[in-house]
């Protein structure tokens, strides 16, 4: 589904990517893990568009993704969950649920994926007048991915989405992120509590500055003690 072969990322005159290497396949949860300052939002804004690389290939279904629009990826199915949420804080919920399907051509049929959304995440129902910007960090993370899901993606970017949240509530967003999975969406996720994400995806990468540092079955790198020590913390 996507491929990403040799990437290189600059800021100005800091090499901040180099040439990584990955591929996701239909159907699976693969999550990029690493430090702080390792490259994964780096990687993922570059994927979708928000950062041009200087080299390297990324392809989504074969499609060359270097030189198109960010709004055009997401029309071809390629969506991010930002890092921090990002929602519209000063429109409604259901408006950030709009602003979700903006590019969408079908909108005769958004009736039923909003009731998709709200049976997903029925606080988001209870809540759907509220302005965004009121909402706790939990509830803003679940209207993140709602507005995403908007965009019916065949591949979801998701950056950090356990961030700041409380131990029960990262949990919860974990669960979500495999149900998204198995409702046919397939999930690259970026995420620093590596031992939660190892858990639910099928391969990983591990990044160190900037470059793949190891890469595998998750069950596997997890299990490893010399990876485990090495670059997981745990």
């Amino acid at each position: 589904m996507l491929t990403v072969n040799n990437l290189n990322v600059f800021y100005d005159a800091i090499h901040a990517i180099h040439d990584v290497s990955f591929h996701v396949d239909e159907g699976e949860i693969v999550t990029l893990i690493g430090a702080n300052g390792a490259g994964k939002t780096t990687i993922m804004q570059t994927v979708s568009g928000l950062l041009k690389a200087k080299s390297g290939e990324i392809a989504f279904f074969g499609q060359d993704l270097r030189a198109i629009e960010p709004h055009r990826i997401v029309e071809l199915g390629l969506a991010q969950v930002p890092e921090r949420r990002r929602v519209f804080t000063q429109l409604s919920v259901q408006e950030n649920l709009e602003m979700g399907a903006f590019t969408r051509k079908d909108k005769n049929n958004l009736a039923n994926d909003y009731e998709a959304i709200f049976q997903r995440f029925p606080r988001l129902y209870e809540r759907r007048k509220q302005l965004a910007g009121t909402l706790s960090g939990g509830e803003q993370q679940m209207l993140a991915i709602g507005r995403a899901l908007m965009s019916k993606p065949k591949l979801l970017l998701m950056d950090e989405p356990s961030m700041g949240l409380s131990p029960i509530l990262v949990q919860e967003i974990f669960k979500i992120i495999r149900d998204v999975r198995d409702s046919g969406t397939t999930v690259l996720l970026v995420e620093q509590n590596a031992q939660e994400a190892l858990k639910i995806a099928d391969r990983a990468y591990v990044l160190e500055t900037g470059t793949v540092a190891a890469q595998g079955a998750a069950a596997e790198l997890l299990g490893n003690d010399e990876v485990r020590r090495a670059y997981l913390g745990i």
